[in-house]
């Protein structure tokens, strides 16, 4: 009779060590339709702005790192949560709860869902259903997404996948059965295909006005006191879909750090959540693509 060990010893060997390797990566969210109820802290454990919180958009999701732990000083209950691979941590209550400062809206928490990074691309209207600002998705609350819309993917919960809408700047949930329906974009070629919401330009634009507005009336009163006149630096936005682009004046950074910084700081609070990301050159600011996303 032959020895059955070499069987088992394979099976063990498959079971602890190759099947692992085929395994779906799983992870907790919590989604909120507003993180502004929470009582949120930063990576150094320091609560963040209303202005920073006002910054995360509807139905944000946010992994769940760790559900229960103890801050730096040892009694104060937390969640840490990643943000776009930013480290946040919300209070919890006594009973493990996040505290909850301004009822502004619900939250939900979804538990072992599988990870996934795909950028996908609908290539026939009418078969992909996209449900936005809900919890869930179902018919009635659902509507098909047009021909060549991007989306990126989150997570996957039984037969509805987390996605971010690209194309128009929108969390929330699909469901698809045609999978000819869909088509996964290269990595190579995603920045060509997406483009940056209108949202994120307008308020892109608005911090630029604000800064231009406020030399403008500065260097009007210095003209007014001093016989030399001096033309205010202006920043111009140029916006060519897929990409950002801020041309500052010569030298301005020399000039005026403090004002870069606040705009740098202003345009990563405003992409918050998002696959863009803020790239400085030379006297340039570029709104573009992560290099991975």
């Amino acid at each position: 009779m032959r020895s059955s060990i070499p069987k088992i010893l394979f099976l063990q060997f498959f079971i602890f060590c190759v099947a692992p390797l085929f395994a779906q990566e799983k992870s907790d969210f919590l989604i909120a339709s507003s993180l502004r109820g929470f009582e949120i802290l930063n990576r150094y454990q320091q609560k963040i702005s209303d202005k920073e919180k006002s910054s995360f958009q509807s139905y944000l999701p946010s992994k769940i790192i760790n559900r229960d732990m103890f801050l730096s000083d040892g009694f104060t209950s937390a969640m840490e949560i990643s943000v776009e691979q930013q480290t946040y941590f919300l209070l919890l209550n006594e009973e493990k709860q996040p505290v909850i400062v301004d009822p502004v809206g619900d939250y939900k928490i979804i538990e072992n869902a599988d990870l996934a990074d795909d950028v996908l691309k609908v290539e026939k209207a009418g078969r992909v259903k996209f449900a936005k600002g809900t919890f869930s998705i179902t018919k009635s609350n659902s509507v098909f997404l047009n021909k060549n819309v991007i989306i990126r993917e989150i997570f996957k919960k039984q037969n509805n996948v987390y996605v971010f809408n690209v194309s128009d700047g929108e969390y929330g949930w699909i469901n698809y059965s045609d999978k000819s329906a869909i088509t996964k974009i290269a990595s190579d070629k995603i920045s060509k295909e997406i483009t940056i919401p209108e949202l994120i330009v307008e308020k892109v634009a608005e911090e630029v006005e604000k800064i231009n507005i406020l030399y403008r009336k500065l260097f009007s009163d210095l003209n007014q006191m001093y016989p030399e006149k001096n033309e205010p630096p202006e920043i111009y936005l140029i916006n060519s879909a897929r990409e950002i682009t801020l041309n500052l004046p010569p030298n301005f950074e020399k000039h005026f750090p403090k004002t870069v910084l606040y705009l740098v700081n202003e345009l990563e609070i405003i992409i918050t959540g998002t696959p863009f990301s803020v790239v400085r050159n030379n006297d340039k600011l570029q709104i573009k693509m992560k290099e991975q996303i």
